[in-house]
């Protein structure tokens, strides 16, 4: 976010003109969004979605431990963001085998969850899981 000398907060340039945004109340009433003072075109922020698992083998859970930030070295659930084209099953299960080289069948839904603060909503899966030949993936 950048003040401008006017007292103007813009963030980023408008995709239709080139202007900068500025920062103003939508019209309802709602949320404060970004928008363009040129051509009145207004930014949407919409969450990413995030697909995830929770595989049991073995009457154990498998956790993943994280080599990225945010949560670098810390333990979680295989999941991640989905692509685009891509099921929330078809993303649930591609993460579980990028993360913990596991193929998982799923087989219900354990929940939705909501994270407004980080713009992610995240759907997390029960699977059925087998263990991939030769490996478990570490991430």
């Amino acid at each position: 976010m950048k003040t401008e000398s006017n007292g103007i907060v813009t963030e980023g340039y408008c995709a239709k003109c080139g202007t900068p945004l500025v920062m103003r109340p939508s019209r309802s009433g709602g949320p404060m969004r970004r928008s363009c003072p040129a051509c009145h075109t207004t930014v949407y922020e919409t969450p990413s979605l995030v697909a995830a698992t929770l595989p049991v083998v073995d009457q154990r859970v498998v956790l993943v431990r994280r080599d990225i930030d945010p949560g670098r070295g810390l333990w979680g659930y295989p999941g991640g963001y989905l692509e685009s084209g891509e099921t929330l099953e078809e993303g649930a299960i591609r993460e579980t085998r990028e993360e913990a080289g596991l193929d998982v069948q799923i087989t219900g839904l354990l929940g939705v969850y909501s994270r407004p603060a980080d713009a992610a909503s995240q759907w997390c899966s029960r699977p059925s899981a087998t263990a991939r030949t030769g490996t478990a993936a570490r991430r």
